[in-house]
């Protein structure tokens, strides 16, 4: 996107390129550091597509706004997105969004004071959707609520490209807090249970192509943010889910999707991450796709870790690269696979536990034409499916 700044004279204009973190990359496995570059006949069909639509317009034709063309194609509707924010490059400068962010409060440093400026509020809001069927108001994605547990009316939302917002009154309005931050994409925001003044944010939107900074950290109740991970959390990265140990407010849990190297136009599949020092240094100790992450109703070093893949590493044996669901009980440091999925090339996997009967273990998994929802009641021992008679359309991006 681009940033537009004016002197007071008005006789200039500022761009400020800011680069989104969206990657066109096909996630790879880490074995051997295989690293896949942009797919490119796929980029070829597409770009005859794109001059073909862009003919259209000159000609003054309108283009199809056919429902399926939006809806039935997922992975060509997420293809088109990413294109565009890569244009004209094939890959993403190393760190490009954040030199851009720090040149944009340098000139903004330099520009002369003005005096005063009148701003109208235009949201955000619900808008009316432009789909042929006309779904009514909608609005952008939610990736994370998150709810103080000292504090009910103390609500934390994190949006797929939208940053953190806060609210005191139990959602009935809500506050940008995340503005300063590099990046807007969250994909999943934990209080910390022993200490709630604590919050961390995983950022990264767990279900598109925005990738995120890496970890943010609050100590005031997420009034304020500052981003504390290092290198040893891979950035740019996808996060699916973050959690904060029951008992230490300096331990923490990241099930990462995926991250990037930019320097060699590559996305590898990621993993699970462990911190015991507030978020800043990170160990990894299991390595795949991971999708979800729960932690035991009970048990405090009891964890579930779902994901789609599986792949080994020098420091991470895989059984096999099935999806499934993995079981550590010393609070991530081992794992151990409790769980396949029968269901070839998944794309999406979650797991679910309660509090209402505590060796149960609920797994849902699948494809955008089939899919499966599978119980445990022994503590992931066994698991019977229970079927999957329901629509599972755009399975791999509507399951949060």
């Amino acid at each position: 996107m681009f940033t537009m700044l004016k002197n007071i004279s008005g006789a200039s204009l500022i761009f400020t390129l800011l680069f989104q973190l969206a990657l066109p990359f096909e996630i790879q496995a880490q074995t051997n550091q295989r690293k896949v570059q942009v797919t490119k006949q796929s980029g070829r069909k597409s770009q005859s597509k794109t001059n073909k639509k862009s003919d259209n317009r000159k000609k003054g034709f309108e283009e199809p706004r056919a429902e399926d063309e939006f809806e039935s194609d997922p992975e060509k509707r997420m293809e088109w997105f990413l294109r565009e924010r890569a244009y004209p490059f094939e890959s993403i400068p190393d760190d490009a969004r954040r030199k851009a962010w720090m040149e944009r409060a340098r000139e903004r440093r330099m520009a002369p004071s003005v005096v005063s400026r009148q701003w109208k509020s235009i949201g955000p809001k619900p808008h009316t959707s432009y789909f042929p069927s006309n779904w009514g108001l909608t609005s952008g994605r939610i990736n994370a609520i998150a709810v103080s547990p000292s504090n009910s009316n103390l609500v934390l939302i994190g949006g797929a490209i939208g940053g953190i917002w806060r609210s005191t009154d139990a959602g009935s309005t809500f506050t940008p807090v995340s503005d300063t931050q590099v990046d807007m994409a969250v994909g999943s925001i934990a209080f910390a249970p022993s200490n709630p003044s604590i919050v961390y944010a995983g950022m990264g939107d767990k279900s598109s192509g925005y990738y995120g900074s890496g970890v943010l950290k609050s100590t005031d109740a997420g009034v304020t943010w500052t981003r504390v991970s290092n290198s040893t959390l891979p950035a740019p990265g996808r996060t699916s889910q973050i959690l904060v140990d029951v008992n230490d407010s300096n331990t923490v849990y990241v099930a990462q999707h995926s991250f990037v190297n930019t320097g060699t136009n590559s996305a590898f599949a990621s993993g699970f991450y462990r911190s015991v020092d507030g978020g800043v240094n990170w160990t990894r100790t299991w390595t795949g796709i991971s999708k979800d992450l729960v932690k035991h109703p009970t048990d405090p070093n009891t964890y579930f870790l779902a994901a789609t893949r599986c792949d080994s590493t020098t420091s991470f044996t895989c059984d096999s690269s099935s999806g499934g669901v993995w079981k550590t009980t010393n609070a991530g440091v081992n794992w151990t696979r409790i769980y396949t999925t029968s269901i070839a090339s998944a794309s999406n996997m979650k797991v679910a536990v309660t509090g209402a009967a505590a060796a149960n273990i609920y797994v849902l998994t699948g494809t955008s034409t089939t899919a499966s929802l599978d119980v445990s009641t022994d503590n992931g021992a066994t698991f019977t499916s229970r079927g999957g008679a329901f629509d599972p359309g755009q399975f791999s991006y509507n399951l949060y």
